[in-house]
């Protein structure tokens, strides 16, 4: 269940930015705009969103079902979006190695993400308040994340 939790939690979130994104084109098309910004934009959207959901998702996951179930959950989520990122960066300005970089740092965070939900399992062993305790922790780091992305340098 896990993997299919992230293959549908990653396709969604890539359907979502492709739509807009597709969207957004089109309007900027019949204005006469430039859209390589909103490509950009796609992939800061990409980029974010997924490492929200690795962080609410995965921690979750390890709690209740170990460290392998995180990852299940975890690696789909960012896979799954590949192409996404393959096509808004061949239409954006952003250079190779930062949307590499970004990439790889989301792929680090889904094979860390699990070890907060297997610490919170440790430290209330199975107890009632587990998945509470990994929810909020993985909301913490989701909020961490979204503060350093807008407003972090």
């Amino acid at each position: 269940m896990s993997t299919r939790l992230g293959l549908a939690l990653g396709l969604a979130l890539a359907a979502a930015v492709v739509v807009w994104w597709l969207g957004a084109s089109r309007v900027a098309i019949e204005g006469g705009v430039a859209t390589s910004v909103l490509a950009g934009n796609a992939l800061f959207v990409l980029v974010l969103a997924r490492a929200m959901l690795i962080a609410l998702a995965t921690p979750r996951a390890a709690a209740i079902g170990g460290y392998v179930a995180g990852l299940r959950v975890g690696i789909p989520v960012v896979s799954v979006g590949w192409p996404v990122v393959a096509l808004a960066w061949a239409a954006s300005d952003d250079g190779l190695v930062r949307t590499v970089a970004s990439e790889a740092v989301l792929v680090a965070c889904a094979v860390l993400a699990p070890l907060v939900g297997r610490g919170c399992a440790r430290v209330t062993r199975q107890g009632p308040l587990l998945e509470a305790i990994a929810t909020a922790a993985g909301v913490v780091v989701a909020c961490c994340i979204w503060l350093y992305a807008t407003h972090g340098t």
